[in-house]
């Protein structure tokens, strides 16, 4: 019980008693109870939440979020709650879109915790509103999805990797030749593939095994990616088979010196323990203007210019162009 006390006057301000009001507080003290309890519950979970008026005024913050906002002051942030967003006026426009039609808002928001550190949390809203219908606060839950990103990171390397190598796979060639074709539609920029198949390599997996042999496409894979250049991308697409994506690269003879780069690097002995072999390489080079052929015609063509100067005894390359497709 909740208990007032007053004194009750006489018509001479004299006091003659006292008035005593008893106030059942039972449902307060619950309500109490029950929020503290709450409070508890949000401090436990490893979660960040908030609550926040539009203005920006908080209204809560649990210990999780409480401790993020610390490391933040430590690492020479503002330790303010709006300031550890990364991309704070998209997050508020996609937020007012979604709440002008929902009470509820879901998605990533990445928080910068310190200036070298960002943290992807996957990010639950809740909106409250005013008898007018208005926003009036908003909660926030938001979770830590580092392990997740990281998995899923993982998840793609290995669909996207050659196993044995690390380069891309045909996969991610594939996907990599796809956007760089579409980009070049678009800027005007050449493409050029390099088809690369080995020479005699059957020989070397026949006279020393195939350990010998992984060890030798893995020295190989090494070498080429030590010649590309920056932007460049080098995939392994079948046993023997390399492939190099040159972006926007349409000079003859900085692709000629380039597969004349490959054929020295591949061609140098490799030493495998106590074995020392060699295999050479042949290179079919195809050069497409910018958005004139699709990514399988090119790698068609540069197949093709590779069987040419394998035909002609290997460890050679040849260019080929790659002529318009006809317009459907």
């Amino acid at each position: 019980m909740r208990v007032r006390v007053a004194p009750h006057l006489d018509p001479r301000d004299q006091p003659v008693g006292v008035i005593v009001a008893l106030e059942d507080v039972t449902a307060e003290v619950e309500a109490r109870a029950e929020s503290e309890r709450l409070l508890q519950m949000l401090d436990a979970t490893s979660d960040f939440v908030a609550i926040f008026r539009p203005s920006g005024e908080i209204l809560h913050t649990n210990a999780a979020l409480a401790q993020i906002l610390a490391d933040n002051r430590a690492a020479g942030g503002s330790g303010r709650l709006a300031d550890l967003l990364e991309d704070r006026e998209g997050f508020i426009n996609r937020g007012l879109a979604v709440v002008a039609t929902s009470d509820t808002f879901h998605g990533q928001i990445d928080l910068r915790i310190a200036p070298d550190r960002i943290l992807p949390v996957s990010a639950l809203g809740v909106v409250g509103r005013d008898e007018n219908g208005e926003l009036d606060w908003v909660a926030m839950v938001a979770r830590d999805i580092t392990s997740l990103k990281e998995a899923e990171r993982r998840l793609r390397h290995l669909a996207t990797s050659d196993h044995l190598t690390g380069l891309a796979n045909r996969a991610l060639f594939t996907e990599r030749l796809d956007e760089v074709v579409e980009r070049a539609g678009r800027t005007g920029r050449s493409v050029a593939v390099l088809f690369c198949d080995l020479d005699r390599f059957k020989e070397v997996n026949d006279r020393y095994g195939h350990a010998v042999g992984d060890q030798v496409l893995v020295e190989i894979a090494q070498r080429l990616c030590a010649i590309i250049r920056g932007d460049d991308m080098v995939a392994r697409v079948g046993g023997d088979e390399f492939v190099i994506i040159c972006d926007g690269a349409d000079d003859p003879d900085a692709l000629a010196a380039l597969a004349d780069r490959v054929i020295d690097a591949v061609g140098r002995p490799f030493d495998v323990g106590p074995v020392q072999t060699r295999v050479g390489i042949s290179v079919g080079v195809a050069v497409s203007p910018g958005g004139q052929a699709s990514g399988d015609r090119i790698l068609t063509v540069a197949d093709q210019a590779m069987y040419r100067a394998k035909s002609t005894g290997g460890n050679r390359y040849r260019v080929q162009p790659v002529e318009a497709e006809p317009s459907t």
